[in-house]
């Protein structure tokens, strides 16, 4: 199955170099930042009470490319975690979290998949 992708707004600038710099949850939600280099401008991306995240390298994450090439937020609309075979349909199952869907921050190093039931709040911080 190909992965398919729609890239989120607001758009973050594609510079040379983008660090997934931190990953920060609490009980009301989870943030990801992101820091442009070497501009060195951080945006903030903001999961309201997300079902839950998982970090990789990007390159243990192929099929995600090119779908989530060229951006930086997306959300995954075919294909992707909730897709897999060993994903574990009984986290999604009972109908609690409503309908998840999947977004994916893209690093240059690490990259975030969340699942989360509604987009996320994108913001320049610095």
């Amino acid at each position: 199955m190909s992965l398919e992708a729609v890239e989120q707004q607001p758009r973050i600038p594609l510079t040379r170099y983008r660090l997934v710099e931190r990953v920060v949850s609490d009980c009301a939600g989870a943030t990801v930042t992101v820091r442009l280099m070497p501009e060195d401008v951080r945006w903030e991306i903001y999961f309201h009470s997300p079902v839950g995240y998982r970090v990789f390298d990007e390159r243990d994450l192929l099929s995600y490319w090119p779908a989530c090439s060229g951006g930086t937020v997306f959300e995954i609309t075919e294909g992707g975690w909730l897709s897999r075979s060993d994903f574990d349909a009984d986290l999604t199952s009972t109908g609690f979290y409503g309908r998840v869907r999947e977004f994916f921050v893209e690093g240059e190093d690490q990259c975030v998949s969340v699942l989360a039931n509604e987009p996320p709040a994108i913001s320049r911080v610095g």
